[in-house]
């Protein structure tokens, strides 16, 4: 991964509280151990304002745009639990996020991301 390009392009979205910088790493184990790889790391400056959902479709919404031969967007759906948000994250949709909505991501069938979405509005 171009930790340089994404935590460029994560920057540009904007997302309320969050910084992201690039941050290469050295993985112990697993396909790339003791290769450097690229990375991003992700600061908080105002946990107040983060949304973690908003941030977590970005990323992927991204990652499925930049790397589409890499990215698996069907594992997302034990974090999102809507599989209509997974096929749009597949075919590279442009996501709509809370800044740009009001507060609801997409119209949402799951009592989980309900929830959410209930928690954030009443901040």
């Amino acid at each position: 991964m171009d930790g340089e390009k994404i935590s460029s392009a994560l920057n540009a979205t904007h997302l309320p509280g969050l910084k992201f910088v690039t941050q290469p790493f050295i993985p112990v184990s697993g396909l790339y151990a003791g290769r450097r790889c690229g990375g991003v790391g992700i600061r908080v400056g105002d946990r107040a304002a983060v949304r973690a959902m908003n941030m977590g479709l970005e990323i992927a919404g991204l990652l499925q745009k930049v790397y589409p031969q890499d990215f698996d967007a069907s594992k997302t759906i034990v974090l999102l639990g809507n599989s209509d948000t997974v096929q749009k994250l597949k075919a590279a949709h442009p996501l709509q996020t809370s800044s740009q909505l009001g507060n609801p991501v997409w119209p949402t069938t799951t009592r989980r991301a309900a929830t959410i979405s209930s928690i954030n509005s009443s901040k």
